[in-house]
């Protein structure tokens, strides 16, 4: 492992501590990823999806408009782990049992080294 990828580790489960420490236990998501593409272009074979269990904070954040001004809407967003599995923006999360899409996916990689996920959801 490399430090960048060991400070991640690290993260992910300090995210896990600070979970258990509060009493509900680390709170997680579960991110659906398509399935490997494999076959020719013009006769695509689509795998199974698979499921990725990760460790999650829970935020709201208020919107802005372009002055700054706040608009009286709130996005909700998730901080990830950053475990090697990437959330890609139109793939979906199951987050207390409910399914909602990714809308948008900002890294925080100081280094160039992923280290966590801000994932805006849909809706």
């Amino acid at each position: 492992m490399t430090e960048g990828t060991d400070l991640a580790a690290e993260i992910a489960a300090a995210l896990a501590e600070g979970g258990a420490a509060t009493g509900d236990g680390p709170f997680t998501v579960t991110l659906e990823k398509a399935g490997t593409q494999t076959g020719p272009d013009y006769d695509p074979v689509i795998g199974p999806p698979t499921e990725h269990t990760l460790t999650a904070l829970a935020d709201t954040w208020k919107v802005r408009d372009g002055n700054g001004n706040l608009t009286g809407e709130t996005m909700r967003v998730l901080t990830i782990e950053a475990s090697g599995i990437v959330p890609i923006k139109g793939e979906w999360l199951v987050v207390s049992g409910q399914r909602v899409r990714i809308g948008e996916v900002m890294p925080f990689a100081p280094g160039g080294v992923d280290l966590l996920y801000d994932v805006t959801l849909e809706g």
